[in-house]
């Protein structure tokens, strides 16, 4: 990497000063790093602990991004045992490598509800579905596709630099949304607009016209290194240690750098310092974001102390209000042959489809594995939730208005068990139906494990520590198991007497919805449950620094020039997918930025 192009190495900008230091290259820091650099009289240096996206091919191939986790772009992180889960570790795959989990994910291209963001706005001003709109058009570039001729494309952005359309998907997909028809859950024609996001549809994916996925790295990074943009540097495989303050630790000067430990290789003594002359910005993301700023000396004064942190600055939010979305376990149902898309799991399966989606993009390779879903509400009446066998649990209602959902039932054309590590049972074919909490009540955090920036934090999902979320999911089994039981999906399956083994791969997809108790679901979630791999909330915005993390222009409290933009400032989880949200909230604080010190100069 040379000193003169994009991509550099970290020895190279060692003690310069950057007017932006961004601290992470994962979705909303390659947005920030392409705008902020748009005026060519401003510097700005990307920071990323991972390696490129460029030469990654289970990145671009849509199908296959579970073959990235637990692998070199990945952190491979786990959380504590859970109490209501019988101590079970949960997985956490979160993206090491330029584009972050936006280059890793399942790329379900999604805005969630919009009250969902209307209820932001209360704890911090300016950020309604209004405000936000514009910037989900501003990030988008929509391409059209027959099988969706009902997109009004007025709600869809034509311009933006990330792409998004309707990948491939089999005829089974069509049937499953015909099955949600059947029991009463309505047909919505687009996610994405300002009727919400109630109803069943196939799902729309960041895919470019090629076939490929349209990540944050290939729509705001990959040009720019094309055109060496000469004002934007980019670091990779470089963590950052810490944050450097002033004597008076009144604002924030610099970042301190390490290389990133690889294979075999761990971190070296040296360190690197960068100056930044007008913000340091902080987009690592949900869990490494609280982790850097306690290492810095910003946290809890209790935690910082016991880890032998000097503190900076109090701060208790930090590390505190974690959100994710858990599903029960996807569910498999036996499809009968010639159904699913598990052939491709195989190596003599996909080898000519490989070879047809690197010829041309086309195919089954190009499909999303979350084809499609259901957004629906827990207490809505006209939905068959309820059984014989059913005690009738009551649920709360913690949506975040009438018209927002709190369940979200995916459906996958193939199995998906255990992250995908675990193929569909020799000689069988699956349909994978997978129920999800929205709206979690329960909380977690993230702590500090010591003060070693290469250790992995603490991460405390405290999944169902209140019962309102298992209650929740309960129904939403019962729901999936009466779609999989209505036509036509139920022509689609292979039901059979349901195993007395309740670890058996078909045990609840072949349970009858009328006689399987609330008792046995439970438990089956506890043993099967896993995260939908969106974990938020960690640094809130809000406009007390009593509750909050930052402030509505996503300034820590106490700082004017310290911001972080990413996940973590969530101050309550969306009913939905939140690469989009994440995107549209860089885009958003790009224009922020600019107007702040153009207002100055």
């Amino acid at each position: 990497m040379g000193s003169d192009s994009t991509l550099v190495n970290v020895s190279t900008v060692s003690h310069r000063q950057f007017d932006y230091v961004i601290v992470g290259g994962g979705t909303a820091g390659c947005v920030l790093a392409n705008r902020l650099s748009e005026d060519p009289s401003i510097s700005v240096l990307l920071v990323e602990a991972g390696k490129s996206h460029k030469d990654e091919l289970f990145s671009k191939i849509p199908l296959t991004f579970g073959k990235l986790f637990k692998g070199q772009h990945d952190w491979n992180y786990e959380t504590t045992p859970q109490a209501a889960l019988d101590g079970r570790k949960l997985f956490w795959p979160r993206g090491k490598m330029l584009g972050g989990c936006s280059s890793i994910n399942a790329m379900m291209y999604h805005h969630a509800a919009p009250q969902d963001f209307d209820q932001w706005a209360t704890d911090a001003p300016g950020w309604s579905y209004a405000t936000m709109r514009p910037y989900f058009r501003k990030s988008e570039k929509y391409t059209s596709n027959a099988l969706h001729a009902d997109i009004n494309p007025s709600h869809r952005g034509t311009d933006g630099l990330w792409h998004t359309g309707y990948p491939p998907r089999p005829k089974v997909c069509d049937d499953v949304l015909e099955s949600f028809k059947a029991v009463g859950v309505p047909y919505n024609p687009d996610f994405n607009t300002p009727a919400g996001t109630l109803g069943a549809n196939h799902f729309p994916g960041f895919i470019d016209a090629r076939g490929q996925r349209s990540s944050a790295a290939t729509a705001y990074i990959t040009p720019l290194l094309k055109k060496s943009r000469k004002n934007l540097r980019i670091v990779l495989q470089a963590t950052t240690t810490r944050l450097l303050f002033s004597t008076d630790s009144a604002k924030v000067i610099g970042v301190e750098l390490a290389n990133t430990p690889s294979a075999g290789k761990p971190a070296g003594p040296e360190r690197f310092v960068v100056f930044a002359g007008r913000e340091v910005i902080v987009s690592a993301g949900a869990i490494n974001t609280p982790q850097i700023l306690k290492l810095s000396g910003l946290g809890p004064e209790s935690e910082l102390k016991r880890h032998g942190i000097p503190v900076i600055r109090d701060i208790p939010q930090l590390g505190y209000n974690l959100m994710d979305h858990i599903m029960s376990g996807a569910i498999p149902f036996r499809a009968v042959p010639k159904t699913s898309l598990d052939y491709l799991g195989t190596p003599l399966g996909s080898l000519i489809p490989l070879v047809r989606w690197l010829a041309t993009g086309g195919g089954m390779l190009g499909a999303l594995v979350g084809a499609g879903a259901a957004f629906v509400r827990s207490d809505d009446e006209s939905l068959p939730y309820g059984s014989e066998a059913s005690l009738g649990i009551a649920t709360q209602d913690v949506a975040s208005g009438p018209g927002a959902p709190d369940i979200e039932i995916l459906w996958a054309p193939m199995a998906f068990i255990d992250h995908g590590f675990q193929p569909a049972p020799p000689g069988t074919e699956v349909i994978s139906l997978a129920p999800t909490l929205l709206r979690p009540v329960s909380r977690g955090k993230v702590t500090l494990a010591s003060s070693d920036p290469f250790s992995s934090p603490i991460m405390d999902a405290n999944y169902f520590a209140e019962p309102n979320d298992m209650n929740v999911l309960i129904k939403a089994v019962r729901l999936s198991l009466r779609v999989a039981r209505s036509d036509p999906l139920r022509r689609r399956l292979d039901f059979r007497p349901r195993s007395q083994d309740p670890n058996d791969v078909f045990w609840l997809g072949d349970s009858d919805p009328d006689t399987i108790t609330d008792s046995e679901i439970r438990e089956w979630i506890k043993s099967h449950c896993e995260t939908l791999y969106h974990p938020v909330g960690t640094a809130r915005m809000g406009s007390s620094p009593e509750t909050s993390v930052v402030d509505p222009s996503l300034r820590v409290h106490g700082f004017e020039n310290l911001r972080i933009v990413d996940a973590s400032v969530f101050p309550h989880q969306i009913s939905g997918h939140p690469t989009a949200t994440v995107i549209a909230i860089a885009e958003r604080m790009a224009d922020v930025i600019k107007a702040q010190y153009f207002a100055k100069a």
